[in-house]
């Protein structure tokens, strides 16, 4: 934890009214009022006092993670601390992890931080896989670099370069999760390569970085892909929203998608009935609180006139030692200092109050909200509130926002500026970044001017005068990060330039947005082309069960993106099924929608169990066939060599495919191929009266009693167009068949226009 440096001594403040919270906030349009929120994660965070005996220091760790748990919250945290009562029992999160696990099902467990200097990295590996294993692979570090200077007895070496030894420990940490093996010294002297065990059950381990406000951790963190821990103890919540930015911000320039990471946010937490009965609870333990660390309310002091040196205005905070102010000053000034921390950095009062600090905390980009319950209020009061705790919880994250709620005070003039700037107009930036990381090249904003860092050889003179003739866009693109991760997540800009009507493609069912990427390029700078992204990929949604769930995410999207339309919907594969609803519901709700273009897609009812099995049996018949007749032409030792060969390579590829570590992207994809394939079974399509046109591979290969005449029945101004001869399903978006099929697209459109 570090110095409060951000509250200023002034009369006690009041608890603002939602009039008064208006008259602070960014009037909302009659729009933004009625957006759908942002859903805010609520987790459980432990650093209680070694203040009770045997087990039942740990009363509110075991009661509280069950009930989290039996409620649908997020995760618990628990810290690493030493040598001091405040957080005393909790000196190895790995151990109180391990407790945990046994006694919930399906909360997250996560340290809350491992000060990673202090232990060797094959022990976080070991012990960490070890609660994955209890917990079913449920597991977090929150990896911290350690600030009490007597904790580093525990290794002394470490302390000099602490942040830098953390850094270098979360590479490692993270490379013997994976299973990779990884050069460590014997006491010999030798070099030997280590493998660590038991194996966990998550592939990658998820992590957080814990900031206590430098901006340059989060900065980090975002370099790194990992997520953010950090509290309200030395910022405020307007500096915290300024910070999330440059770590959405670096996430970009490094080339991670900037809207996953996930910034969980530490509040002093007690939820009640009654605020003033809330305020009277918290009073004592919080000011114990702060007199535990007066360095936590030196920045108090140079504020108030009594405690600045006589004729001396440039008296610093810094320069008054508060410990030998007489106790009536010390605790005057704690009384301001609990007022001013109640009313703006803690989770404290009713449900209904509390929901703005949450709305707050949205507002500035906080993805998770840590409930620290343990503070020193008695444990049975805090288990008596989880009930309120649980109704905030609930209704921060129902119905929409209402203008009332996200009256909140202003968070950042350049994040509001930049919710301008969206993903759409900067497909091309994205792209330049993702070439640049590529060859690990890394580029950051630093107020006018674009930093950047490079391997030796790798920045070349084209390169360089590419970033000269992007300088701007790329600049005003990073300083938008922030605001991009509250942009729209389905729609994924492949190709955002032009001035006709935009189309948004369906992927086929495994999700992938980037089939359509060739397409897009031969379709020319003046047809905007955007994918339509489901959820179920970015390891933190669900894939959606029913076709009309999936279309009305896309659609809702989509009015969003272009409230007034024109645009044109495209789908490929089992895409069509979902684009045809998707249009359904744009059309139903006043959209236009100008046209329906379908790139292979057999009609949805295709995909129930009697098709696939007759698919499946003339695709296998059809196999054994060739094969027979191509083995009918070799001789004796030809046919010898080619059974050893075949059987070679597959020998091969099986021993492959069990030594390969298992790809996170590639099992969520497989997960959201078999959702969609199994939605796509029940789904219904009814009749369409817009215009629609099939666009299929190579003529002779289709039944079209079976693909066209289905799609007919149920749209009348259904058009169909073949493509060129060795064109297929599978290949016909790709080179060198693309271009062939963005002339047919040009000719669909061209007759609609």
């Amino acid at each position: 934890m570090q110095t409060i440096n951000d509250i200023a001594i002034a009369p006690p403040p009041t608890r603002r009214s939602a009039t008064a919270l208006q008259g602070e906030a960014k009037v909302v349009s009659s729009r933004e009022a009625q957006r759908p929120i942002k859903p805010m994660a609520f987790s459980l965070f432990l650093w209680g006092n070694d203040d009770a005996p045997g087990r039942d220091k740990y009363r509110l760790m075991i009661e509280g993670a069950k009930y989290f748990d039996r409620h649908g919250f997020e995760a618990v945290w628990t810290p690493e601390r030493h040598f001091h009562a405040f957080g005393g029992p909790y000196p190895n999160p790995s151990v109180t992890g391990a407790a945990l696990a046994a006694v919930t099902e399906r909360l997250g467990i996560r340290a809350g931080s491992c000060v990673s200097p202090l232990h060797h990295p094959i022990r976080i590996a070991e012990e960490w896989a070890v609660v994955d294993n209890l917990s079913n692979g449920r597991v977090a570090i929150a990896f911290a670099s350690g600030w009490q200077l007597n904790d580093f007895v525990l290794c002394p070496e470490n302390h000099a370069e602490n942040k830098r030894v953390m850094l270098e420990q979360i590479d490692q940490v993270r490379r013997l999760w994976r299973g990779e093996k990884i050069a460590f010294r014997n006491p010999l002297g030798q070099e030997v390569l280590i493998q660590t065990l038991p194996r966990p059950v998550q592939p990658d381990l998820p992590l957080w970085i814990t900031t206590a406000g430098n901006p340059d951790t989060y900065r980090q963190a975002g370099e790194l892909g990992g997520n953010v821990l950090t509290h309200l103890l030395g910022q405020t919540l307007e500096q915290v929203a300024e910070k999330i930015a440059v770590y959405r911000q670096a996430r970009a320039a490094a080339g991670h998608d900037p809207a996953t990471g996930r910034v969980t946010l530490m509040l002093h937490t007690l939820v009640g009935g009654d605020d003033a009965e809330v305020r009277e609870l918290v009073r004592r333990p919080m000011k114990d609180y702060l007199r535990s660390s007066l360095k936590l309310v030196a920045e108090l002091a140079g504020n108030m006139p009594a405690f600045v040196r006589a004729g001396d205005a440039n008296s610093k905070s810094q320069d008054v030692d508060l410990r030998a102010l007489p106790e009536r000053e010390i605790e005057a000034l704690l009384d301001v200092a609990f007022e001013r921390y109640y009313e703006t950095s803690g989770l404290f009062g009713t449900p209904a109050t509390c929901a703005r600090m949450v709305e707050c905390c949205r507002n500035a980009g906080v993805d998770e909200i840590a409930c620290l319950l343990d503070f020193g209020v008695p444990t049975a009061r805090v288990l008596d509130s989880l009930e309120n705790l649980n109704d905030l919880r609930e209704r921060a994250n129902t119905g929409p926002v209402s203008a009332e709620r996200t009256a909140t005070p202003s968070v950042s003039s350049a994040n509001h500026t930049a919710l301008k700037f969206t993903r759409a107009d900067n497909g091309h930036v994205y792209s330049f970044l993702a070439k640049l990381r590529e060859r690990n090249i890394r580029v950051s904003a630093d107020g006018g001017q674009l930093r950047c860092s490079a391997p030796a050889g790798a920045l070349t003179a084209e390169l360089k005068e590419e970033l000269k003739q992007h300088k701007r866009e790329i600049l005003q693109f990073l300083q938008s990060a922030g605001a991009l991760a509250r942009q729209q997540r389905a729609i994924v800009p492949l190709q955002p330039h032009g001035t006709r009507a935009p189309v948004f493609g369906v992927a086929g069912h495994n999700g992938d947005v980037f089939c359509y990427r060739f397409l897009a390029q031969h379709l020319g700078e003046d047809q905007p082309f955007f994918g339509l992204e489901p959820p179920g990929l970015d390891g933190q949604s669900e894939p959606l069960a029913r076709v009309e769930d999936l279309a009305a995410y896309f659609a809702g999207q989509i009015r969003e993106f272009r409230p007034d339309g024109p645009c044109i919907i495209a789908g490929f594969c089992s895409g069509g099924g979902i684009a045809l609803e998707v249009a359904h519901q744009l059309v139903r709700d006043g959209t236009e929608v100008n046209l329906l273009a379908l790139f292979g897609c057999p009609f949805p009812t295709w995909y129930r169990p009697l098709p696939q099995l007759r698919a499946r049996v003339m695709t296998e018949a059809n196999r054994v066939l060739r094969h027979a007749r191509a083995v009918a032409t070799l001789s004796f030792a030809d046919l010898r060599s080619y059974i050893a060969e075949r059987w070679h390579n597959l020998t091969a590829e099986r021993a492959a495919a069990r030594s390969s570590a298992p790809d996170p992207l590639m099992q969520r994809r497989d997960q959201l191929a078999r959702v969609t394939i199994a939605a796509l079974c029940c789904y219904r399509p009814a009749s369409f009266p817009g215009r629609v046109c099939l666009i299929l591979p190579t003529r002779s290969l289709l039944d079209l009693d079976e693909v066209v005449t289905p799609w007919r029945n149920i749209a009348p101004r259904t058009e169909d167009y073949y493509g060129p001869d060795g064109s297929t399903g599978d290949t016909m978006l790709r080179e060198p068949y693309a271009a062939a099929f963005a002339d047919l697209f040009h000719r669909c459109r061209n007759r609609s226009s």
